[in-house]
């Protein structure tokens, strides 16, 4: 019998969506190591490239309501920066950003800060160096995360 692993926080993983699979291998670990995933975004980005087509205005709003529900309810959100591209992930970055600044303006006795990890290429995006952490490998951020 599987050993089960206790509930460690909730944790949101964006990546560009070129690199799908990045993204994959660290949510599989993250699970293994028992985060709950917020959003697994990667079927969404699979299911348009097997259909040839990019996805719609109404597909879009919709992918973009449940990866910001996603970002919004982590504990952690784990920016998996990339070495070109990825304008999705660095609007993750600015939503858990945009989050906090308005947690510390207006105060809150309900949530917490989100803890933004970044690695990878994280000094390509200036608002990078407001991550909580950074990191120049998921690596060291993952084991970062799992000493938490």
């Amino acid at each position: 019998m599987a050993e089960t692993v206790p509930p460690r926080g909730k944790i949101y993983i964006a990546a560009w969506s070129e690199e799908v699979e990045r993204a994959r291998t660290w949510m599989a670990k993250a699970r293994e190591a028992g985060y709950e995933i917020t959003c697994d975004w990667t079927p969404e980005v699979e299911r348009f490239r097997s259909a040839g087509r990019a996805p719609t205005f109404e597909e879009r709003l919709v992918a973009a309501d449940v990866d910001m529900a996603g970002v919004l309810a982590a504990d952690i959100v784990w920016v998996l920066c990339p070495a070109t591209g990825g304008a999705g992930v660095h609007t993750e970055l600015g939503i858990a950003l945009g989050w906090n600044a308005a947690l510390e303006a207006f105060g809150n006795n309900v949530q917490d800060d989100i803890n933004i990890i970044a690695s990878g290429a994280h000094a390509r995006n200036v608002f990078g160096a407001k991550a909580t952490s950074f990191f120049d490998t998921d690596e060291e951020a993952f084991e970062h995360i799992t000493n938490w």
